[in-house]
Formats: structure tokens, C-alpha cells, sequence
């Protein structure tokens, strides 16, 4: 008897080396397309759209389908893509009480370093300390912008755009306003308030994107160099408040926002519509005024065996006519 286990157990242990042995099977598949134009209703439920809808038919049986539909976040090629050629450009509405100009500078820094506290190991909240102010790079943008306070111009004024290029590299992008004065120039130092502050990028074809949308937030936070100044943030809006020339001393205040990375994107996905337990032969998706005459979409097919995968991908044009 303990023979025949023995022998048992042996050829059960030669079955499992030989299943593993086994190589994966490429995918036999293959899609084809059919394009009929049609019309949706817009969400306002008036405006009618151009539509297309697409019928794929597929030939094989592969465990698994990834789904790529050529649109913006859904691009084949862009699946490794973590940054992207962008120029942005920042705006903001400033407005000044007080009757000293020149009191407002606008600074970026690429090598700001907040410090951070750590609760458990995980850092939880940053850390915007007068060390990381002063020994940060910052260049000085104020002339790139319309800021009629520093020309004791009253009411709110947008400041026109100006171009981030340069700052726009591998590390964060930081802004900050100075408010900044000595006690001998000041009659009235007054408040500075800030909104509406916005920085949008220009992509290589000439479209424009929003990176950033009235971004002004409790995130961002000052840092006194001299006499402390009130500071308030809300949702979109911030103010730096000086007290009266009387009994103030020299004044030298940041507010920074938080850290930017304009070119920074990510990778796009594909939508998974097929997996090993399911029977799938067409797959129908619908282009909702597409903007381009065309889109590059991919199915990536895949069979598994034992950890192991073999792939195909199947990219073509659909051209909308």
C-alpha cells in the first residue's frame, strides 16, 4: 500500500512540475470597428450634440481586455506619461488699503523647503518656517504684473497674466506674497488682500487647460520676518492686515502658497471590460463631440497561466466621417 502512495504522490508532483512547465498561450485576438454617426441631448437638455457610436467585434477569447478610448485621460500612448510639455501662466486680483506704496513684492522659489510634523511616521501637516523662507532662492515677478496698490490705486485690479516658463522644471513651484516695509516709509500701512488667483497651461497645440482655479486656500500659510502681521485665508481668498504705522515696527511678511507642479500629469488609464470568467465578442462605446477628426484606441488582450502573462495590443485609428 505504502508503494502504491508513494507512486501516487509521484506522479501527482510530476503532473504539477509539468502544468508549470507549460508556457502561457499568446492571445489570438483581433478587433474590428464599425462607426455609425449620431446625435445625443446635452445635460442642458436643449442643445443637441454630434455623436458616434462605435460597435468593436473582437475574434479570440482572451482571459482579460483593456480597454483604451483614445480620449484625454484614456490615451494608449500616454500610459507612462507622468509630466508633459506645458507653459503656465499665472493671474491673481490684488487690492490695497493704506496709503504707503511699493509695499507688495511677488516672489517663486523652486527650492522652498517646508519642514513637516510626523504623527506615526507619516508626515501630517507642513511646516512654514522663517529658516526655509531665508535660505530659499526667490525671484522677484512683481514687474510681470499690474498691481496698482503698490501706485496707491484703490478697488480690486487684476493682474494681467505673466509667464511660469522658467520655474517650470522637476522640483515644486512656489509663490509667494511679500509684504514689505520699513517704519520710516510708512504712513499707513493698511492691508493687502489677494483672490481669484489662477494659473492656467498652454499645451504644445496651442489649447489652453486650468491647472489651477481660484487656488488661494488655508493651505497656503506666512511667515513673519519682522513684526508679526494678521494673516487670514479662506476658500479662494487670503489678506495680510498691518497695524498702524504709530506703533508698528518694520514690516516683512510671505504668504506662500502651496507647491505646484504645472507639468506634472497622470498616466492615462485604460477601462477593464473583460476578465478570465466572462464571454465577450463586442463592446460598444460612444464619442461624445469628439474633439479631433480621429483618436488612436487600443485593446491590450491578455492570457495568464501560473504567474506567468503574454500579451498582444491591437492600436488603430478610428477616424469619425
Amino acid at each position: 500500500m505504502r508503494q502504491v502512495i508513494n507512486t501516487l504522490y509521484i506522479a501527482i508532483a510530476a503532473g504539477f512540475l509539468m502544468s508549470c512547465e507549460q508556457e502561457v498561450v499568446v492571445p489570438d485576438f483581433d478587433v474590428s470597428a464599425v462607426v455609425e454617426k449620431t446625435s445625443v441631448i446635452a445635460e442642458d437638455g436643449e442643445t443637441v450634440l454630434d455623436a458616434y457610436n462605435v460597435k468593436f467585434t473582437f475574434t479570440g477569447a482572451p482571459d482579460n481586455i483593456v480597454f483604451y478610448s483614445g480620449e484625454n485621460g484614456s490615451d494608449y500612448r500616454n500610459r507612462d506619461r507622468d509630466t508633459r510639455v506645458v507653459t503656465p501662466y499665472m493671474n491673481f486680483t490684488s487690492t490695497y488699503t493704506g496709503s504707503t506704496p511699493n509695499t507688495l513684492r511677488v516672489l517663486v522659489s523652486n527650492d522652498f523647503v517646508p519642514e513637516y510634523e510626523y504623527l506615526a511616521g507619516t508626515p501630517t501637516e507642513a511646516l512654514y518656517t522663517t529658516w526655509g523662507v531665508r535660505n530659499a532662492t526667490w525671484t522677484d515677478i512683481t514687474d510681470r504684473f499690474n498691481i496698482p496698490g503698490n501706485k496707491l490705486t484703490v478697488g480690486p485690479q487684476e493682474s494681467g497674466e505673466a509667464i511660469l516658463s522658467e520655474f517650470n522644471v522637476n522640483t515644486p513651484v512656489f509663490v509667494a506674497f511679500q509684504f514689505k516695509a520699513q517704519t520710516q516709509d510708512m504712513t499707513s500701512p493698511g492691508v493687502w488682500s489677494f483672490s481669484g488667483f489662477n494659473i492656467r497651461n498652454v499645451l504644445l497645440d496651442g489649447t489652453s487647460e486650468s491647472y489651477v482655479v481660484d487656488g488661494i486656500s488655508n493651505l497656503w500659510k506666512s511667515v513673519d520676518l519682522a513684526d508679526p502681521i494678521q494673516c487670514s485665508r479662506g476658500v479662494g481668498k487670503a489678506s495680510l492686515t498691518a497695524s498702524d504705522a504709530s506703533d508698528a515696527s518694520d514690516i516683512d511678511t510671505y504668504l506662500i502658497s502651496t507647491p505646484f507642479y504645472p507639468s506634472n500629469v497622470t498616466p492615462d488609464t485604460g477601462l477593464a471590460i473583460k476578465s478570465i470568467d466572462q464571454n465577450l465578442y463586442e463592446y460598444t462605446h460612444t464619442y461624445v463631440s469628439p474633439e479631433k477628426e480621429s483618436v488612436y484606441v487600443a485593446f491590450i488582450a491578455t492570457n495568464s497561466l501560473y504567474g506567468k502573462v503574454s500579451t498582444v495590443v491591437r492600436e488603430f485609428e478610428l477616424k469619425f466621417e
